[in-house]
């Protein structure tokens, strides 16, 4: 479940999408055009051979002050052990991450429900990580 955000400064979104390359950039553009998000930034796009995020739609995690760096660590490693190769020049997987900020603190709750579903209909997998200004 995603913790309440209680800083009064835009929190940053960083995100990971992993899926088939038509879909993806599909969804990135979505991203791009949406007005809940600013300052949308490519970080990488890429071809992948294997999946890190194929069981879920969408990962979340939440970063606060108050968080050691090692517990972060631990969690990004835990979640990305599921792999599953890419079969066929068809089915190569395209990786993108991105950073943005969100424009309103409580959009968050609307995106996450919104991309459980949808991304699981594509086949997108990711992690989100909502970074609060105080943290960075």
């Amino acid at each position: 479940m995603l913790e309440p955000i209680t800083s009064r400064i835009s929190p940053q979104v960083r995100q990971i999408l992993e899926g088939k390359y038509r879909d993806l950039i599909v969804l990135f553009e979505k991203i791009r055009r949406d007005r809940r998000h600013k300052n949308v930034c490519l970080e990488s796009r890429q071809y992948i051979d294997q999946r890190s995020f194929r069981k879920w739609g969408v990962m979340t995690l939440v970063v606060t002050a108050g968080l050691e760096k090692q517990a972060l660590i631990k969690m990004d490693v835990k979640n990305e052990k599921k792999t599953t190769a890419a079969t066929s020049e068809e089915q190569k997987i395209l990786q993108v991450e991105y950073t943005s900020r969100l424009k309103n603190k409580d959009d968050i709750g609307e995106i996450m429900a919104i991309a459980r579903i949808k991304n699981q209909v594509l086949g997108v997998g990711g992690k989100l990580s909502l970074y609060l200004q105080d943290s960075l």
